[in-house]
């Protein structure tokens, strides 16, 4: 990381024409003006140790600053991953769907009302014509068997008494007749409504199945909304949390950068200045 231009390469940089510079100086301490040129020398020997220390510092605040901008950038992918699940989920609104599944279920609900209350009177005259029908079956089998009985008994007695048997008998048949007649006639009325019923209880039971369905779409949209915003809360602590650690993270940087990487630089730079100063004046 660079400040101002500065850098740890930089520094080493000048680290090394001063200690050129120094060299000059400890050749010219030999000759005439040594003992000036020794005191200068000592004192840029000073400067130079010092600059070297504050300038020791630099890489290890260079690191420092490297961790904390390769944390940011995890970081800020992870704030916009979690940002994105939470605007994706935000946006899951399944309102317009599920106002129209709850008024078709209404609609079915209406259906199935009006077509089992015909399912339950078609039952009932299916009942009720079953029951006459046979009551009418049942008597007219029991006229035939009195007619049959009492015509047995005509061939036991003269022909002055077998005419009031016979003429008993045909009554029975003739009555008979007219019972099964109106017992087939019942019968005629049952295969009539048996149709009738049977798509009535069709049309009920296709409607509960229709009903049955949209309870259970209506049923899933809900568990995805709710899925949803569950997601949605989660992901917008989590993005929260990550956007603190980056407040964090920056803060962090700031300080690196001000309490540590630029006061050992200015120091450092600042004591080669002085020792490459003294150096060319003398």
């Amino acid at each position: 990381m660079n400040a101002a231009g500065i850098n740890a390469e930089s520094a080493q940089s000048l680290a090394n024409e001063t200690k050129k510079a120094m060299g000059g100086l400890g050749q010219v301490s030999q000759g005439e003006g040594g003992e000036a040129m020794s005191a200068v020398l000592l004192q840029a020997q000073a400067d130079l140790a010092e600059a070297e220390a504050d300038a020791g510092k630099i890489p290890e605040a260079e690191g420092l600053i490297r961790a904390n901008l390769a944390l940011l950038t995890e970081r800020s992918s992870q704030w916009a991953n979690f940002s994105a699940v939470s605007t994706a989920a935000a946006s899951f609104n399944p309102s317009k769907d599920l106002a129209s599944f709850v008024a078709q279920k209404a609609d079915r609900q209406k259906d199935l009302a009006e077509w089992t209350t015909k399912r339950d009177q078609m039952q009932r005259e299916l009942t009720d014509l079953e029951a006459r029908s046979k009551a009418e079956i049942d008597a007219s089998k029991t006229y035939f068997q009195q007619a049959s009985e009492l015509m047995q008994r005509v061939s036991g007695v003269s022909a002055r008494e077998g005419v009031p048997l016979v003429e008993q008998a045909a009554g029975l048949r003739k009555q008979g007749d007219e019972k099964r007649l109106a017992g087939e006639r019942l019968i005629a009325q049952i295969d009539a409504v048996k149709p009738q019923a049977a798509e009535a209880t069709l049309m009920v039971n296709q409607f509960q199945a229709q009903i049955a369905a949209l309870d259970t779409a209506i049923a899933e949209l809900n568990t995805r909304k709710s899925e949803n915003q569950s997601a949605d809360t989660q992901a917008q602590a989590d993005a929260g949390r990550i956007a603190g650690e980056i407040d964090t993270l920056v803060n962090d940087l700031m300080k690196a950068h001000d309490e540590a990487y630029l006061p050992a630089f200015t120091k450092a730079t600042s004591s080669f200045g002085k020792t490459v100063n003294g150096a060319r004046k003398a």
